[in-house]
């Protein structure tokens, strides 16, 4: 089993977060998945304008699409699509199928939405995502596609299983759909002002807890569990998971190994855990 970045090439077991840009897009998309009753973000801020079940409010939502996929699309295009030539095509393209979806009911039933997209739009959908391989609708599950109707960054965990699913492809996201607001706010704050290599290294050990649980010893080392399975477990789904107790286990171990890591290394690490920890008091997180 192989859990991969669904934002590039790479195999990797952390999928990028770029934070700011994110906001607006949720927003828009959590909506977009409330008028269906799925759950979007819950962390996204509520729109500004209220939306209801009136022709004009759906011309408004139509609008909103647009336009926070354009944003976001322009706010990441020279890291994420930098190796695309023809950027502005991608963006137009999808942002074209993205109405549809939300015309069409496609975010209801997004299997059936993708089976009626042409070659060449399931192509679009595939450079948008970064996958590798093109898209089987066929053995997709219903997570998997959703997620490729939304932009990369509202991409929701919809099973609560700590994982979540690009089409075929599993990446673990931390903060993700399900990460409480409070948490999400701490985490901004103290992420705020350090290297994006530096927050990913965070962001990896804020998700451990998910590969953790889920992986056993065997006679050649050790193999995760399936995410679907019933042996699966998400730690971060249950009621008493405490992420005030995620950062202070970071903090004890940091003290634990202090004398085996440079002082300097020490110190920057000390300084996160203790300011994260800090903030999620704060803010009342649990």
């Amino acid at each position: 089993m192989q859990i991969q970045a669904t934002s590039g090439g790479a195999t990797s077991l952390l999928e990028p977060n770029s934070h700011r840009p994110d906001k607006q897009v949720q927003s828009v998309f959590a909506e977009v998945l409330a008028a269906v009753g799925r759950q979007g973000y819950v962390s996204a801020p509520k729109l500004d304008t209220q939306l209801d079940a009136s022709s004009e409010s759906g011309e408004s939502l139509s609008s909103d699409i647009q336009t926070a996929w354009n944003d976001w699309f322009g706010s990441v295009v020279s890291g994420r699509y930098s190796r695309h030539t023809n950027a502005s095509e991608i963006r137009d393209e999808y942002g074209k199928l993205l109405q549809r979806a939300h015309a069409e009911g496609g975010y209801a039933t997004p299997q059936q939405f993708l089976a009626s997209l042409s070659p060449s739009e399931l192509e679009v959908v595939q450079r948008v995502h970064n996958l590798a391989q093109p898209i089987d609708v066929g053995s997709l599950t219903e997570e998997g596609a959703l997620n490729l109707l939304l932009p990369p960054a509202t991409q929701v965990d919809m099973d609560g299983d700590g994982v979540t699913m690009s089409g075929a492809a599993r990446g673990l996201r931390f903060p993700d759909s399900n990460t409480p607001a409070e948490v999400v706010r701490a985490w901004e704050e103290a992420t705020a002002d350090i290297s994006v290599g530096d927050r990913m290294t965070y962001e990896l050990r804020m998700a451990s807890p998910v590969l953790m649980s889920n992986m056993h010893a065997t006679t050649n080392g050790a193999d995760l569990v399936e995410p679907g399975t019933p042996a699966w477990q998400n730690p971060r789904s249950a009621g008493d998971y405490s992420y005030v107790g995620t950062a202070d286990q970071w903090l004890e171990y940091l003290d634990h190994f202090q004398s085996q890591m440079p002082r300097e290394q020490y110190e920057s690490q000390k300084d996160f855990w203790s300011k994260f920890r800090n903030l999620l008091d704060e803010y009342g997180a649990k």
